[in-house]
């Protein structure tokens, strides 16, 4: 025991154990770090300093430190060369830089296919320019930025007569060509600047980023500074005086010297692009991280072009949790982003979109003798038949005049109306309905196609789900974000009961209202919804209402501007004609003259049918790629009015029906078919490139209205009964309800009485309706109000005297 104590003693006292110079005193009781000694570490840290300033000085730039900390101006002769070249650049384009505007940003855009030009300084003294930015795009970026903070410094002294200090001034890089694919994204491409175009599919929250992180010396007090790489915190090694030599640091992260930015991660999805993409492949995405004033520049279904490096995630990040070490990630550090939806983008549309070739393409398109036949032609041509069908998808296509964003924006006291055009198709099975909506994906520039059966409410609006630390949520845009400004393709609509709901909004409002995990948003969703659906039992009975077919609300057929029956119905003729299209479309020697026959022999030939049809080798088919240019073209570029001769015209119409049906149960046409109307006729002044909506253009979309109308109104006998609604009850149904409250009646007139419990309804319903048909013909009576719920169990008969 004494000489453990003894031991003890030792280690304490004489020893280096672990209290050793902790506190202000020593074992002897005397102060260890004395005033006169702090002063002189004091003046040496002065000392240190103005050796620093006096470094400084040495060097032309005052932003040195900005951008290369750590390295000297002397001993980089090759910076020094390539900051005084841009230099001498950006005096030669004085005036395309907004100086003042730039030292508040604190950023710029440069444009990558101006560096590179022939007839500027830079190709003349700079001449491997391309190549550097791919070699080292870091060191490229921060002599642009070097440049331009040297370059307003100057400007502000001439200007204003007096020096001034300027923050970091990012360059940010824009118009990269050619754009890479992300699934070309390999480890050869590390390091490499490049440029991807995508959607954005996720948005994480805003984290800090730390620049630089200030250390004090736990034995001399002195203040360090290490500058973060790439998000790296690392400790000093050893504190800058030279007469201390401790290796123990506090972090100072509430220090004016402690830097940070705003960073947040962001996932985008590559755009399919049939030259590229296989139709097998899987749409790959890539991590992108957003730093400044990039942070929030986008929201989920955003379309975007992302310029950075690629890089990879930190292997500390792989640690733990059963992740392997050598497994990493790429991820793109963003230098430049540019939203199409954004109004200050820096690039031009018709850059991005169009080249001189694609415009050449849309003038040979517009200059055909009927643009709308050679559309619907071209259409799933291995379709046979349904030419209104594929007309009101080609319309839903360039879609209506009316800008949502744009409304509220300048007119706020005005509530903002839809121009997307939303199609529903129904049918028996086999009828083609899913290879149009597919060829209709294919034409879209941005599309995104669905199936019923595979799809969930989050899976089509917007999904909260937790990042991988598990300390916040990331927000996924789901397939009606993605294809905002485009086409969503939903088959088998009618097995999606659940979802229904979740079309709602998107349908009318064009936009998605978000509230989960503390995120409470409201995303754009400007999207054109094409279903389509099978009858439930497999087959269409027109004596039931489409509602009734397809156990579908109300408030969502009502939301559909077209509405669409393909029947299947033995006809000799029409049979010989399919059986003869689908054999050589199998023999791959198809013929045009296929196409001139009606499907649907029991309408009589309209106008519009005879516009439409075409003869054998009048007509060559537009490729898909020319198709999609064509409309890409007229939904950007096309903004048609509507004239008032042709809003007459559907006014006359509107008003018309609703007098010849006005003594119905039911109102066969409403206002929303009105606007329905309004949508489809600039949609069809779009096809033709034009910019007012003329009269003809108005009588095409009333013959397609009628064409839907009478589809949806038609009973199992070919005549048209406006008594029922889409949404009401069909024939079988009202023949129940009459046939029921007859035999009512006829008791109540032989007993008397005309209280009924539950169970006498029921006796009295045999042979009528029985099991749950039974529920719901009570549940109509009640509605209509002919037999009232007295009680829990009583029900009394109204009108009974």
């Amino acid at each position: 025991m004494p000489i453990e104590e003894n031991n003890s003693s030792k280690r304490r006292g004489d020893g280096r154990g672990k209290w050793f110079k902790r506190g202000n005193y020593s074992r002897r009781g005397k102060n260890h770090t004395s005033e006169s000694k702090r002063n002189h570490y004091k003046d040496q840290s002065n000392e240190h300093q103005s050796k620093q300033s006096k470094m400084d000085d040495i060097c032309p730039y005052a932003g040195w430190h900005h951008y290369f900390a750590g390295q000297k101006c002397i001993e980089n002769p090759g910076i020094d060369h390539k900051v005084k070249v841009f230099m001498d650049y950006l005096d030669e384009a004085d005036n395309e830089f907004d100086f003042l505007k730039i030292k508040t940003n604190e950023y710029f855009f440069i444009d990558f296919t101006h560096l590179i030009r022939e007839e500027n300084v830079i190709s003349n003294r700079l001449p491997t320019i391309a190549d550097l930015f791919q070699s080292n795009p870091s060191l490229i970026i921060n002599c642009l930025g070097l440049a331009m903070h040297q370059r307003i410094l100057n400007y502000h002294e001439k200007v204003f007569s007096k020096k001034c200090t300027a923050p970091k001034i990012y360059a940010r890089i824009i118009n990269l060509k050619p754009l890479s694919l992300i699934t070309d994204i390999h480890h050869k491409t590390l390091g490499r600047f490049i440029s991807i175009r995508g959607v954005v599919v996720s948005v994480g929250n805003n984290k800090q980023y730390t620049l630089q992180i200030a250390y004090r010396c736990d034995e001399c007090r002195m203040i360090a500074v290490e500058q973060c790489h790439d998000g790296r915190i690392q400790e000093p090694i050893d504190c800058p005086n030279v007469d201390c030599r401790s290796k123990s640091f506090t972090p100072l992260l509430n220090s004016r010297q402690t830097i940070c930015t705003d960073l947040q991660f962001i996932r985008v999805q590559e755009v399919e692009k049939e030259e590229s993409v296989k139709a097998s492949d899987i749409p790959r995405t890539i991590e992108c991280q957003l730093l400044n004033e990039l942070v929030d520049s986008c929201i989920p279904g955003d379309l975007v072009e992302v310029t950075g490096i690629v890089k990879v995630q930190d292997i500390e990040q792989g640690k733990g949790k059963g992740r392997s070490q050598n497994s990493l990630c790429f991820y793109l550090d963003v230098n430049a982003i540019v939203n199409e939806r954004s109004n200050d983008s820096p690039l031009s549309s018709i850059d991005v979109y169009f080249s001189e070739n694609d415009l050449q393409v849309v003038r040979a398109i517009h200059s055909e003798k009927n643009i709308f036949r050679l559309l619907v032609k071209s259409l799933c041509p291995m379709v046979y038949g349904h030419d209104l069908v594929k007309a009101g998808l080609v319309l839903s296509l360039f879609s209506g005049g009316g800008d949502y964003e744009n409304s509220v924006q300048t007119k706020k006291n005005i509530i903002p109306s839809r121009g997307s055009i939303h199609i529903l198709i129904v049918g028996d099975p086999g009828l083609g309905k899913s290879q149009m909506l597919r060829s209709i994906a294919s034409v879209a520039s941005r599309n995104v196609y669905v199936c019923g059966n595979s799809a969930s409410s989050s899976g089509l609006t917007v999904t909260a789900r937790k990042s991988g630390d598990g300390n916040d949520y990331t927000m996924e845009g789901g397939a009606l974000i993605l294809a905002d400004k485009g086409v969503c393709c939903v088959d088998e609509l009618d097995k999606m009961s659940k979802q229904h709901q979740a079309l709602l909004e998107s349908m009318e409002q064009q936009t998605i209202s978000f509230s989960k995990g503390g995120i409470v948003c409201n995303l754009p969703s400007r999207t054109s919804i094409m279903a389509a659906a099978n009858p439930s039992g497999g087959e269409y009975k027109q004596s039931k209402t489409v509602s009734e077919n397809l156990r579908m609300g109300s408030a969502l057929l009502s939301r559909f501007d077209l509405v669409f029956i393909l029947l299947d119905r033995p006809d000799e003729e029409t049979d010989r004609l399919l059986s003869s299209h689908v054999m050589q479309m199998h023999n791959s020697d198809m013929v045009q003259d296929m196409q001139d026959i009606e499907f649907n022999k029991k309408k009589k030939s309209s106008r519009l049918h005879r516009q439409l049809r075409a003869k054998n080798g009048e007509i060559d088919l537009l490729p898909v790629e020319l198709f999609r240019k064509y409309v890409a073209y007229a939904r950007k570029f096309v903004a048609p009015k509507l004239t008032a001769e042709a809003g007459e015209v559907l006014r006359k119409f509107h008003v018309d029906w609703l007098e010849k049906y006005s003594s119905a149960d039911y109102l066969p046409i409403t206002a929303r078919q009105l606007e329905s109307l309004m949508r489809l006729a600039e949609a069809r002044a779009k096809v033709d490139l034009r910019e007012e909506v003329t009269v003809e253009d108005a009588m095409d979309v009333i013959e397609m209205m009628e064409y839907s109308l009478l589809d949806t109104y038609s009973d199992e006998e070919g005549k048209v009964d406006f008594s029922r609604s889409q949404m009401g009850v069909g024939l079988t149904g009202r023949s129940q309800v009459k046939t029921y409250l007859q035999k009512l009646r006829h008791y109540f007139d032989s007993t008397g009485n005309k209280l009924f419990t539950f169970r006498e309804l029921r006796n009295l319903a045999k042979n009528i309706a029985e099991g749950p048909d039974f529920g719901k013909l009570i549940q109509k009576i009640n509605d209509h109000g002919f037999l009232l719920k007295k009680g829990s169990d009583c029900y009394e008969l109204v009108g009974a005297a």
